[in-house]
């Protein structure tokens, strides 16, 4: 299993990536799958109860999920092992440590950095047989297509705006928008929760914003990469 750890302010998440094979759905017999979970423990929050997922873990789990699907962070064809029998499916689950708010850029942030240094290993079918063979020496680095990264604003009123928002700014504000950006900072999605309005200039502000932090984003998970590759040779 391949894990990162995130912190954002005093949120911190762990994301741990485990690799299954599984079999291929039938619409798309050449392609892997991604899924992503996450998990808010009530060790790191006392916002949370023990139980069932809630709303929060939920709808950040949902985010993640289509984004992935929907921008092409990785070509899910790279995860087919033998077309129409066997492919992989990264399960991409997300724990939080600490929670005090911007739990959707920690939580990309860190299965971004979970799959960036994913490798799996070479299979191989018995066509006699059909048994599969895993090969330990020989490991294939995951091609990741895009990096995208996502800057949170909380929406405390049509005056007040507040970047990368605490548990208790949350609490007060009306609403959240989720800017997420590519690495060359073409915008990848918007997304708006909450019941407070916001303007098309102000969405305009939002991502002039989230594009000047995107280098910052850029350069600290290139020096973590780089990091994790110099410890591991």
């Amino acid at each position: 299993m391949n894990t990162s750890q995130v912190s954002i302010g005093n949120t911190t998440v762990v994301c741990g990536v485990k690799a299954e094979m599984c079999r291929p759905s039938l619409e798309n017999p050449t392609k892997g799958f991604i899924v992503p979970n996450v998990e808010l423990y009530s060790c790191c929050s006392p916002n949370f109860k023990a139980g069932p997922p809630g709303e929060k873990a939920i709808s950040t789990s949902q985010f993640l999920s289509n984004l992935l699907d929907n921008n092409e962070v990785v070509n899910y064809e790279d995860l087919c092992i033998v077309p129409n029998k066997w492919v992989w499916c990264l399960y991409c689950d997300v724990v939080c440590l600490d929670f005090d708010g911007n739990l959707v850029d920690a939580s990309l942030l860190s299965v971004l950095a979970a799959l960036l240094h994913l490798s799996l290993p070479l299979v191989s079918m018995n066509p006699d047989t059909g048994s599969l063979t895993l090969s330990a020496q020989h490991i294939q680095k995951l091609a990741i297509k895009n990096r995208p990264v996502s800057t949170t604003f909380g929406i405390y009123s049509s005056e007040i705006q507040l970047l990368d928002p605490s548990a208790s700014d949350e609490s007060e504000c009306g609403g959240e928008v989720v800017v997420v950006l590519l690495e060359n900072g073409d915008v990848c999605c918007t997304n708006k929760t909450g019941r407070r309005q916001v303007s098309g200039e102000r969405i305009r502000q939002f991502i002039t914003t989230a594009q000047r932090r995107l280098p910052v984003l850029q350069r600290t998970l290139q020096e973590a990469l780089d990091q994790h590759a110099m410890n591991s040779t």
